[in-house]
Protein backbone atom coordinates (compact mmCIF):
# COMPACT_ATOMS: atom_id res chain seq x y z
CA UNK A 1 0.00 0.00 0.00
CA UNK A 2 1.37 3.38 -0.98
CA UNK A 3 1.77 6.14 1.60
CA UNK A 4 -1.00 8.26 0.00
CA UNK A 5 -3.38 5.29 0.11
CA UNK A 6 -2.45 4.60 3.73
CA UNK A 7 -3.12 8.24 4.66
CA UNK A 8 -6.49 8.27 2.85
CA UNK A 9 -7.52 5.04 4.59
CA UNK A 10 -6.41 6.31 8.00
CA UNK A 11 -8.86 8.08 10.24
CA UNK A 12 -8.11 11.14 12.31
CA UNK A 13 -7.07 10.35 15.86
CA UNK A 14 -9.05 12.74 18.00
CA UNK A 15 -7.50 13.73 21.29
CA UNK A 16 -10.53 12.89 23.42
CA UNK A 17 -11.27 11.08 26.68
CA UNK A 18 -10.41 7.40 26.34
CA UNK A 19 -8.28 7.73 23.19
CA UNK A 20 -4.88 6.07 23.04
CA UNK A 21 -1.96 8.14 21.81
CA UNK A 22 1.70 7.38 21.25
CA UNK A 23 4.20 9.90 22.61
CA UNK A 24 7.84 9.28 21.69
CA UNK A 25 7.06 5.58 21.28
CA UNK A 26 5.13 5.04 24.53
CA UNK A 27 1.36 4.59 24.53
CA UNK A 28 -0.92 6.50 26.89
CA UNK A 29 -4.65 6.66 27.42
CA UNK A 30 -6.14 10.15 27.58
CA UNK A 31 -8.29 10.82 30.65
CA UNK A 32 -10.36 14.01 30.87
CA UNK A 33 -11.57 15.08 34.30
CA UNK A 34 -13.87 17.97 35.10
CA UNK A 35 -12.13 19.49 38.05
CA UNK A 36 -11.71 22.92 39.63
CA UNK A 37 -7.97 22.58 39.18
CA UNK A 38 -6.53 22.98 35.69
CA UNK A 39 -3.57 20.85 34.74
CA UNK A 40 -2.08 17.87 32.97
CA UNK A 41 -0.46 14.93 34.72
CA UNK A 42 1.44 12.10 33.05
CA UNK A 43 1.47 8.69 34.69
CA UNK A 44 2.99 5.43 33.50
CA UNK A 45 0.10 4.78 31.11
CA UNK A 46 -2.20 7.82 31.20
CA UNK A 47 -2.28 11.51 30.38
CA UNK A 48 -4.78 13.01 32.83
CA UNK A 49 -6.19 16.39 31.84
CA UNK A 50 -8.17 18.36 34.42
CA UNK A 51 -10.19 21.43 33.52
CA UNK A 52 -13.34 22.94 35.04
CA UNK A 53 -14.87 24.32 31.82
CA UNK A 54 -14.54 21.48 29.30
CA UNK A 55 -11.43 22.92 27.63
CA UNK A 56 -9.53 19.67 27.92
CA UNK A 57 -8.51 19.46 24.26
CA UNK A 58 -6.99 22.96 24.29
CA UNK A 59 -5.11 22.27 27.54
CA UNK A 60 -3.85 18.90 26.26
CA UNK A 61 -2.65 20.41 22.98
CA UNK A 62 -0.78 23.17 24.84
CA UNK A 63 0.80 20.53 27.11
CA UNK A 64 1.84 18.38 24.13
CA UNK A 65 3.50 21.38 22.52
CA UNK A 66 5.38 22.12 25.75
CA UNK A 67 6.50 18.49 26.02
CA UNK A 68 7.62 18.55 22.41
CA UNK A 69 9.65 21.73 22.94
CA UNK A 70 11.20 20.36 26.12
CA UNK A 71 12.29 17.09 24.49
CA UNK A 72 13.48 18.58 21.19
CA UNK A 73 15.39 21.41 22.88
CA UNK A 74 17.12 19.02 25.28
CA UNK A 75 18.14 16.68 22.46
CA UNK A 76 19.33 19.57 20.31
CA UNK A 77 21.50 20.91 23.13
CA UNK A 78 23.05 17.49 23.74
CA UNK A 79 23.89 17.10 20.05
CA UNK A 80 25.16 20.68 19.72
CA UNK A 81 27.47 20.07 22.68
CA UNK A 82 28.82 16.95 20.94
CA UNK A 83 29.57 18.99 17.82
CA UNK A 84 30.83 22.01 19.79
CA UNK A 85 28.21 24.09 17.98
CA UNK A 86 26.21 27.03 19.26
CA UNK A 87 22.41 27.07 19.09
CA UNK A 88 20.41 30.27 18.94
CA UNK A 89 16.71 30.09 19.73
CA UNK A 90 14.66 26.87 19.63
CA UNK A 91 10.98 27.03 18.71
CA UNK A 92 8.18 24.69 17.78
CA UNK A 93 5.60 25.40 15.12
CA UNK A 94 2.52 24.06 13.39
CA UNK A 95 4.05 23.21 10.02
CA UNK A 96 3.30 20.58 7.41
CA UNK A 97 6.17 21.14 5.00
CA UNK A 98 9.20 20.42 7.21
CA UNK A 99 9.99 18.55 10.37
CA UNK A 100 12.64 21.05 11.29
CA UNK A 101 14.78 23.90 10.07
CA UNK A 102 17.99 25.71 10.97
CA UNK A 103 18.60 29.37 10.19
CA UNK A 104 21.94 30.99 9.44
CA UNK A 105 21.75 32.56 12.91
CA UNK A 106 21.66 29.08 14.48
CA UNK A 107 17.97 29.18 15.35
CA UNK A 108 16.27 25.79 15.26
CA UNK A 109 12.59 25.25 14.59
CA UNK A 110 10.67 21.97 14.81
CA UNK A 111 7.20 20.65 14.16
CA UNK A 112 5.59 20.00 17.53
CA UNK A 113 4.00 16.88 16.04
CA UNK A 114 7.32 15.06 16.37
CA UNK A 115 6.10 14.23 19.89
CA UNK A 116 3.88 11.57 18.22
CA UNK A 117 6.86 9.89 16.48
CA UNK A 118 9.06 7.21 18.02
CA UNK A 119 11.78 8.73 20.21
CA UNK A 120 14.58 7.70 17.83
CA UNK A 121 12.85 9.47 14.92
CA UNK A 122 12.50 12.72 16.86
CA UNK A 123 16.15 12.42 17.90
CA UNK A 124 17.15 11.96 14.25
CA UNK A 125 15.39 15.20 13.29
CA UNK A 126 17.34 16.97 16.05
CA UNK A 127 20.60 15.43 14.83
CA UNK A 128 19.76 16.55 11.29
CA UNK A 129 19.01 20.15 12.24
CA UNK A 130 21.94 20.47 14.64
CA UNK A 131 24.24 19.17 11.89
CA UNK A 132 23.18 22.19 9.84
CA UNK A 133 24.94 24.32 12.44
CA UNK A 134 28.15 22.92 10.92
CA UNK A 135 27.04 22.51 7.29
CA UNK A 136 24.18 24.63 5.89
CA UNK A 137 23.66 22.17 3.04
CA UNK A 138 23.14 18.46 2.43
CA UNK A 139 26.69 17.68 1.32
CA UNK A 140 28.61 14.49 2.11
CA UNK A 141 30.23 16.31 5.03
CA UNK A 142 26.76 17.15 6.35
CA UNK A 143 25.59 13.52 6.22
CA UNK A 144 28.83 12.38 7.86
CA UNK A 145 28.10 14.82 10.68
CA UNK A 146 24.56 13.46 11.04
CA UNK A 147 25.98 9.93 11.08
CA UNK A 148 28.48 10.88 13.79
CA UNK A 149 25.53 11.79 16.02
CA UNK A 150 23.08 9.10 14.86
CA UNK A 151 24.75 6.09 13.21
CA UNK A 152 21.29 4.64 12.35
CA UNK A 153 19.92 7.86 10.90
CA UNK A 154 18.90 6.20 7.61
CA UNK A 155 16.43 3.93 9.43
CA UNK A 156 14.85 6.93 11.18
CA UNK A 157 14.80 9.01 8.00
CA UNK A 158 13.06 6.14 6.16
CA UNK A 159 10.50 5.79 8.97
CA UNK A 160 9.71 9.49 8.70
CA UNK A 161 9.41 9.34 4.91
CA UNK A 162 7.07 6.34 5.12
CA UNK A 163 5.02 7.25 8.20
CA UNK A 164 5.46 10.98 8.72
CA UNK A 165 2.05 11.95 7.33
CA UNK A 166 0.43 9.79 10.01
CA UNK A 167 1.65 12.23 12.67
CA UNK A 168 -0.84 14.75 11.29
CA UNK A 169 -3.78 12.43 11.98
CA UNK A 170 -3.75 13.58 15.63
CA UNK A 171 -6.16 16.47 16.10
Amino acid sequence: MRQDDRRRNSKKITLVHGAAISLLGSTYQIVFLENRMKGVKQTEDQIIVSHPYNRHHMLLTMWLKQQSLHFLAAQSRIFAHQLEAKIGRITIREVRSRWGSCSHQGNLSYSWRLIFAPKEVAQYVCAHEVSHLKHMNHSRAFWKTVESIDPNYKVQRDWLRTNGKLLFLYN
